[in-house]
Protein backbone atom coordinates (compact mmCIF):
# COMPACT_ATOMS: atom_id res chain seq x y z
CA UNK A 1 0.00 0.00 0.00
CA UNK A 2 1.30 3.48 -1.07
CA UNK A 3 2.33 6.10 1.36
CA UNK A 4 -0.60 9.07 1.20
CA UNK A 5 1.31 12.36 0.09
CA UNK A 6 2.30 14.69 2.68
CA UNK A 7 2.57 18.47 2.17
CA UNK A 8 5.24 19.99 3.88
CA UNK A 9 4.50 23.74 4.52
CA UNK A 10 6.70 25.93 2.30
CA UNK A 11 9.94 27.00 3.94
CA UNK A 12 10.58 31.22 4.04
CA UNK A 13 13.67 32.25 1.59
CA UNK A 14 15.54 33.74 4.81
CA UNK A 15 15.67 30.34 6.56
CA UNK A 16 15.99 28.39 3.83
CA UNK A 17 19.62 30.44 2.75
CA UNK A 18 22.94 29.32 4.30
CA UNK A 19 23.53 32.71 4.70
CA UNK A 20 24.20 34.83 7.52
CA UNK A 21 22.65 34.07 11.39
CA UNK A 22 21.79 37.27 11.65
CA UNK A 23 19.08 37.05 8.71
CA UNK A 24 17.42 33.84 10.89
CA UNK A 25 14.48 34.50 13.36
CA UNK A 26 15.89 35.11 16.90
CA UNK A 27 14.41 31.13 18.20
CA UNK A 28 16.80 30.07 15.56
CA UNK A 29 20.19 32.04 16.55
CA UNK A 30 22.47 29.65 18.47
CA UNK A 31 22.85 30.85 21.69
CA UNK A 32 26.80 31.29 22.90
CA UNK A 33 28.13 29.85 25.98
CA UNK A 34 28.47 32.00 29.11
CA UNK A 35 31.95 33.61 29.57
CA UNK A 36 34.23 31.77 31.91
CA UNK A 37 35.44 32.95 34.86
CA UNK A 38 39.11 32.17 35.21
CA UNK A 39 38.69 31.52 39.05
CA UNK A 40 35.82 28.98 37.93
CA UNK A 41 37.37 25.62 38.62
CA UNK A 42 38.00 23.60 35.35
CA UNK A 43 36.78 26.99 33.29
CA UNK A 44 39.55 25.92 31.16
CA UNK A 45 39.41 23.87 28.21
CA UNK A 46 42.00 20.70 29.27
CA UNK A 47 41.76 21.13 32.70
CA UNK A 48 41.57 17.88 34.18
CA UNK A 49 40.62 17.51 38.16
CA UNK A 50 43.36 15.15 39.62
CA UNK A 51 42.50 10.95 40.40
CA UNK A 52 41.88 11.48 44.10
CA UNK A 53 39.63 14.23 43.61
CA UNK A 54 37.30 12.08 41.57
CA UNK A 55 37.52 9.38 43.58
CA UNK A 56 36.42 11.53 46.78
CA UNK A 57 33.42 12.64 44.60
CA UNK A 58 29.52 10.55 46.05
CA UNK A 59 28.66 10.33 42.54
CA UNK A 60 31.25 8.36 41.50
CA UNK A 61 30.93 6.22 44.87
CA UNK A 62 27.39 5.57 43.77
CA UNK A 63 28.62 4.55 39.85
CA UNK A 64 31.47 2.11 41.31
CA UNK A 65 28.67 0.61 43.74
CA UNK A 66 26.56 0.22 40.68
CA UNK A 67 29.07 -1.49 38.86
CA UNK A 68 30.32 -3.62 41.82
CA UNK A 69 33.57 -1.40 42.51
CA UNK A 70 35.14 0.41 45.67
CA UNK A 71 37.06 3.15 45.68
CA UNK A 72 40.19 0.80 47.07
CA UNK A 73 39.95 -1.38 44.31
CA UNK A 74 40.02 1.19 41.43
CA UNK A 75 42.84 2.91 43.46
CA UNK A 76 44.71 -0.29 43.47
CA UNK A 77 44.20 -1.13 39.91
CA UNK A 78 45.20 2.02 38.66
CA UNK A 79 48.09 1.82 40.49
CA UNK A 80 49.00 -1.67 39.33
CA UNK A 81 48.83 -0.29 35.35
CA UNK A 82 50.86 2.41 36.43
CA UNK A 83 53.86 0.26 37.82
CA UNK A 84 53.16 -1.74 34.32
CA UNK A 85 53.44 1.17 32.03
CA UNK A 86 56.38 2.26 34.16
CA UNK A 87 57.89 -1.23 34.00
CA UNK A 88 58.21 -1.11 30.09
Amino acid sequence: MACPAVAFPSVPPAAASLGPRSRLPAFLRPVPPPPRRSGQPYGTAGTEPALEELLADPLVHLVLARDGLTVETVRREMLAARRRLLAR
